[in-house]
């Protein structure tokens, strides 16, 4: 082997070796490589994973015209959702040490609180002490009561906020463990997919946005437990100290405005009670002292002195109804807060209804704050017109002398021979102490307004109050018996009216006549104009059922006209009772108690029947014979005559009883409900199993078909189902009512009731749809044939050859009639859906799904503060959508600061 041959196999062995090699590290050999390398993405990976590198990524990849369509957008995604990520990170960085600065401070705010919760309790309960100067008036003292007012508002805010706040933040760290459990799942399953490799095919930018993306909620879920638990420690350790400090510290604080409120009320009425019993000396002096030609004006000075004298009791009394009230409200609201909880409480399902019940029974009695309301508002209207008559008594004071000399003449004219310079100072004296009894009378009436408004609006948040607990205690008794059973129940002490009250409701009527004639006179007159149309009317009605039977004459707008005649027909019976009732609560007097509440009773008996019975003879006016539901709507003559021959008699018999049922309903005495309510209500429901016996029978009833004799032996079960439906109800209720379940009945009663108006009214809207859909048909058919026969006339004229058939129309109004049938049949269907839902989901619980159905979102801007529980403020949030990570966590989908 020569020395070329050598040389050779050493250059041959290094080239394999290099080769072997290159294998080895996963690259091409040398030899194989390109001499240049194709573009590759630049900076795949974000080296340091903040805002301004993603922000920088995020322009790259939207400049970027190397990448996939698919994958781009999905990088542009991610990346945007990492670039949230980290803000979100960086506010929660920037809240926390800004909140460790400011709880660093609450240790020592804690202690201010304890210490003056300590001298505070320490120190003896006294009476707060205004000083007064000695030349101070009554105005200056109200507006020293005026300022200590808007101090206990103030207070009384700080306390409600307080208070909200424990009650916020106790629920907040009830739900906190949870929060950290959630955060903490999530962390979990964020740190899986970072551990998980990128599967195959998947372009390298596009894991990388990935892992970018899961490593930004990673810190974000860090900073949120990070969060979460120092807000836990934070609240065991100093948290609920100090809301519980700030809470008594504010409690302390409200008392002590409310008892300087008291000391300037006291304040001013001993002021003002100086001030009537200096007039009424000087009133007493001057009418003792006084000339008897100028007794006149001296008489009325003492008058408008005693008068003053007694507004002031009233302010008096105005002032500790209020306070009454306010606490009486307070009190139920306290109450139906602390029922809520306890209804929240598991393990008190068996104690929920006598609870309930025995919450009901302690309501207070809202008819009697009902008739106060009544008294306060007349009140109202007095001191207003007495005013208005002070207005035109008051002289100004630039108008003192020529009253002065006014008074000198008129005496002059009486006795020539007075000494006139001698009177004349004791007119001037007597005049300007009348002139200062207007005005601090005026002044008294106006501070007795702002009293009796005050006391009205008290007294009707009183009665929301009341109202309000009532509902929520009915709602959940609805099927829990609300009294005994119906012959155990104990009747009311006094079946007959109070003595005089048909004497005193006569006198209020005439006093309300002569008050309020215009009024008397245009229902006076309207009455008359139905009266004079009626027969006019009549004979309308008779026209248009003439004209209804033949079709060239008949026409849609003659059904229209027929069902204003019968509205008009039905409306003077149910009108006067809406207005006798109205008329009678309006002027009705509450000095006397028992005749105010049998009033009231009667009154709003008479204005809920109004209403039924205008519907009961509005439907007797359709049923008439030849009437709109047998000549327009085309109904079965046997089912017309059924319905309207059983509408009568129920019609009769039934709205007696329910007067009597809603009177004894409205009564203030809760026997009469019990016992006489109970009764018409149980007869109101016989009344109504014989109606649906009579009408739904299967042999005789409207449900047997037109083209089917009455009395086949073959019955269909449908006809057997409605039947016993139909009986069945009204005897379910009378027996609910008969043992005890008497609100239930009557609120299911009442739902029933609505639910059968809205199917009747359903039927009527669609039978003139109906009604409007064949009249519109016929015509184009009259129409059709007659150019039909027009241009067979004028071909036949034209020609001797037989003219073409038309194109037969007849399949095409089919047509459009099925399909406008269809579409109203699912309009039918929709509506009474509909209007069930909406009269019944507040009893059945299976229909208020729909309130947990998310139809839409949308997004709203609205600036809100969150407070932490030392009370300082979290995040002051500009909340732009319903929606994110976390709903219930504090700093989720924040948008700035």
């Amino acid at each position: 082997m020569n020395h070329r041959t050598i040389k050779a196999a050493i250059i041959t062995l290094f080239v394999a070796g290099l080769c072997v090699l290159g294998e080895m590290n996963g690259q091409a050999p040398l030899a194989s490589q390109p001499a240049t390398q194709p573009e590759q993405p630049a900076d795949l990976a974000i080296r340091e994973l903040d805002i301004e590198a993603v922000e920088a990524r995020l322009r790259q990849v939207e400049s970027s015209n190397n990448i996939e369509s698919s994958v781009k957008t999905e990088m542009l995604g991610l990346l945007r959702q990492t670039l949230d990520h980290l803000k979100q990170a960086e506010t929660l960085v920037q809240e926390a040490q800004r909140l460790d600065q400011q709880r660093q401070q609450l240790p020592a705010e804690l202690a201010q609180l304890r210490n003056h919760l300590q001298q505070a309790t320490s120190a003896p309960a006294t009476q707060p002490t205004i000083e007064l100067p000695a030349n101070a008036t009554l105005k200056s003292i109200n507006e020293g009561l005026q300022d200590a007012e808007n101090r206990g508002r103030k207070r009384q805010e700080t306390l409600r906020k307080s208070e909200e706040d424990i009650q916020t933040w106790a629920d907040r760290r009830t739900g906190l463990p949870q929060k950290l459990v959630q955060a903490r799942g999530q962390l979990e399953e964020v740190n899986r997919n970072l551990n998980t490799p990128a599967g195959t095919g998947i372009p390298p930018e596009l894991a990388t946005a990935r892992r970018n993306a899961l490593q930004a909620h990673r810190r974000v879920l860090e900073h949120e437990i990070m969060a979460h638990e120092q807000e836990m420690r934070f609240y065991d350790t100093v948290g609920s100290d100090l809301l519980l400090a700030r809470r008594d510290v504010s409690r302390i604080e409200h008392a002590q405005a409310q008892a300087a409120i008291k000391s300037w009320q006291n304040a001013a009425n001993e002021k003002r009670q100086a001030e009537i019993e200096m007039q009424q000396l000087e009133a007493e002096r001057q009418l003792a002292q006084v000339p008897t030609a100028v007794r006149a004006l001296a008489e009325q000075n003492q008058a408008l002195a005693k008068e003053r004298s007694g507004l002031h009791g009233r302010i008096g009394e105005t002032v500790d109804r209020i306070k009454s009230l306010n606490e009486i409200a307070e009190r139920l609201d306290d109450d139906l807060k602390l029922l809520r909880d306890k209804l929240q409480l598991a393990g008190v399902a068996a104690y929920v209804g006598p609870l309930l019940s025995k919450q009901r029974a302690a309501l207070p009695n809202i008819a009697g704050y009902r008739r106060d309301i009544r008294a306060i508002n007349a009140r109202i209207n007095e001191v207003r017109f007495r005013q208005i008559e002070l207005d035109q008594e008051r002289m100004r004071p630039d108008s003192l002398e020529p009253q002065v000399q006014t008074q000198l003449e008129a005496l002059r004219k009486l006795d020539p021979d007075l000494d006139h310079v001698q009177i004349e100072p004791e007119i001037r004296n007597l005049l300007r102490g009348r002139l200062e009894l207007l005005d601090a009378l005026w002044k008294d009436y106006d501070a007795h307004l702002i009293n009796l408004i005050d006391l009205d609006i008290a007294a009707k948040i009183l009665v929301a109050n009341i109202q309000e607990f009532e509902d929520f205690i009915n709602e959940r008794v609805l099927w829990m018996p609300s009294n005994a059973l119906l012959f155990k129940a104990n009747m009311p002490e006094r079946m007959a009216p109070p003595p005089g009250a048909a004497s005193a409701i006569f006198d209020a009527i005439l006093r309300d006549v002569i008050q309020h004639t215009a009024t008397y006179a245009a229902a006076a007159l309207l009455l008359l104009i139905w009266l004079a149309f009626f027969w006019k009317f009549g004979e309308r009605r008779k026209q248009i059922d003439r004209r209804v039977l033949h079709i060239y004459t008949d026409s849609f707008a003659l059904t229209w006209q027929e069902i204003l005649l019968d509205l008009y027909h039905a409306l003077p019976f149910p009108a006067i009772l809406l207005f006798l009732g109205s008329r009678l609560y309006w002027s009705m007097p509450t000095e006397q108690k028992d005749i105010y509440d049998f009033a009231y009773a009667l009154s709003q008996a008479l204005r809920r029947t109004s209403l039924p019975l205008f519907v009961l003879l509005f439907l007797l006016n359709i049923f008439r014979k030849a009437g709109v539901a047998e000549a327009h709507f085309h109904w079965n003559n046997r089912l017309v005559t059924i319905i309207r021959n059983n509408l009568r008699w129920l019609t009769t018999i039934s709205v007696p009883f329910i007067i009597v049922a809603l009177f004894a309903g409205f009564h203030a005495d809760d026997a009469w409900r019990v016992t006489v309510g109970r009764s018409a209500y149980v007869l109101l429901m016989a009344f109504l199993m014989l109606f649906a016996h009579r009408v739904l029978h299967p042999r005789h009833g409207v449900l047997v078909p037109a083209e089917q004799g009455v009395g086949t032996k073959r019955i269909p079960p449908q006809r057997w189902f409605w039947y016993l439906l139909g009986v069945t109800i009204p005897f379910i209720l009378l027996m609910a009512c008969v043992v005890g379940y008497h609100y239930t009945a009557t609120e299911l009663t009442r739902r029933i009731t609505r639910t059968m108006w809205l199917v009747v009214g359903l039927l009527v809207v669609r039978s003139t749809i109906v009604r409007a859909i064949v009249v519109s048909h016929r015509k184009l058919a009259i129409r059709i044939a007659k150019e039909e026969h027009g241009i067979a006339a004028s071909q036949t004229e034209s020609s001797s050859n037989p003219p073409p058939l038309p194109p037969d129309n007849q399949q095409s109004t089919e047509e459009l009639s099925v399909r406008a049938k269809t579409l109203l049949r699912w309009l039918v269907a929709f509506g009474l859906l509909t209007g069930t839902w909406g009269i019944w989901q507040d009893i059945v619980p299976a229909f208020g799904f729909v309130n947990r159905i998310e139809i839409w979102s949308y997004a709203t801007e609205t600036p809100r503060e969150i407070r932490g529980a030392d009370g300082s403020v979290i995040e002051t949030r500009t909340e732009t959508s319903i929606t994110s990570i976390n709903p219930d966590f504090p700093y989720d989908t924040y948008n700035g600061v």
